[in-house]
C-alpha cells in the first residue's frame, strides 16, 4: 500500500544552517493496516504524516502510493485525493455551516454535483452522529464534534488511507473512548496512520506501531511488541 524509502526532510534555519527532521526513514504499511506513529515531541512525526499526506516536499527519497507522491509530481493531485488528514486542530472553515464544510472538498476537488455531494454528506454524518448539526457552524460545537466533522468531511472523499495527527489531545476519557469507537468501525480496507503520545489509545485502535527517534524508525513491528518497548523504558 505506501512504501517510504530512505526519506530525508529537513527544515532551512537561516541560510547556512538546516534542521534534519527525517533522516532516511524506511516503513511500509500494507492495506487495511492501523499504524501509531509514536515518540517523543519534536522527533518528526508529524512531518512524516504531512510527507505521507503530499502537504509538504522532501529532500530525498521516495514515497511509493501507487506511484511516487512528490509535490513535482504531476499525478500528486489526484493522490490527495485518496489520503484524507485529521489535523490536531481539525482545520474546519469558520465561516462555513458543518453541511458546507463536508461538501466543499466533494464538489471543489472531486467535482462532484451538489446534489450528490449534500446527500454523501449527510449520509457520513449521520453516520457519526452528528447529522443534527449540520446547519450549525465550528464554534457551536464541542472540540469532539468538530472532531467528528473532520472526520466526516475526510471520510466523504473515500479515501484509501486516512491519517490523524495527534486525535485524543484535547479529548477528556469519555471522547477518546467515543473515537476508539469510531475508527474501529471504519472500513477496514481504509489504512490508518496515528500520530500520538497516549499508549492506551493506540493498542486499543493499532495493530502495527512504528517509534521515531532522533528522525530514524528505530523499531516498527506488532502493537503489543510496541507497548512493551515503551514499557521496558
Amino acid at each position: 500500500m505506501i512504501t517510504i524509502s530512505n526519506l530525508v526532510k529537513s527544515f532551512k534555519i537561516d541560510k547556512n544552517t538546516t534542521n534534519l527532521i527525517l533522516d532516511k526513514i524506511n516503513l511500509h504499511i500494507d492495506s487495511g493496516d492501523r499504524v501509531a506513529i509514536l515518540g517523543s515531541s519534536g522527533t518528526g512525526k508529524t512531518t512524516l504524516l504531512k510527507c505521507i499526506a503530499g502537504l509538504t516536499d522532501y529532500e530525498e527519497g521516495t514515497i511509493i502510493f501507487g506511484r511516487e507522491i512528490n509535490l513535482k509530481n504531476k499525478s500528486h493531485q489526484y493522490y490527495k485525493q485518496k489520503i484524507g488528514f485529521v489535523f490536531q486542530n481539525y482545520g474546519l472553515f469558520p465561516n462555513k455551516t458543518v453541511i458546507d464544510n463536508v461538501t466543499f472538498p466533494l464538489t471543489y476537488v472531486r467535482k462532484v454535483s451538489k446534489k450528490e455531494a449534500k446527500l454523501i454528506a449527510e449520509n457520513t454524518l449521520d453516520s457519526l452522529g452528528i447529522l443534527d448539526k449540520c446547519n450549525d457552524y465550528p464554534n457551536h460545537l464541542s472540540g469532539g464534534q468538530q472532531q467528528r466533522v473532520a472526520i466526516a468531511r475526510a471520510l466523504a472523499m473515500q479515501p484509501l488511507v486516512l491519517l490523524f495527527d495527534e486525535p485524543t489531545s484535547a479529548l477528556d476519557p469519555q471522547m477518546t473512548k467515543e473515537l476508539e469507537d469510531i475508527i474501529n468501525n471504519i472500513d477496514p480496507n481504509i489504512t490508518i496512520i496515528i500520530v500520538s503520545h497516549s499508549l492506551d489509545f493506540v493498542c486499543n485502535v493499532c495493530n502495527k506501531g512504528a517509534i521515531l527517534k532522533d528522525g530514524k524508525i528505530v523499531e516498527y513491528d506488532n502493537i503489543d511488541t510496541i507497548i512493551k518497548y515503551f514499557n521496558k523504558k
